[in-house]
């Protein structure tokens, strides 16, 4: 997660081969390569969001640090 002026990015929510498709549920977002943009909260779905940081969480790769 890194904060920004202008909007809050948020890294590794890409990578779970199911996490494309919530992407496009999740509403205005930009996307980057491996990075979400989000300039307004109010236009994220929070549940779909929920989703995506959990399969971020759960990947067998992740580590904790």
């Amino acid at each position: 997660m890194s904060g920004r002026k202008t909007s809050l990015v948020l890294y590794g929510l890409q990578d779970h081969p199911e996490s494309r498709a919530l992407v496009e549920c999740l509403g205005t977002v930009k996307l980057g390569a491996s990075c979400l943009s989000v300039t307004r909260l109010v236009g994220v779905d929070a549940l779909v969001l929920d989703e995506l940081i959990r399969m971020a969480w759960n990947r067998p790769d992740h580590v904790e640090g």
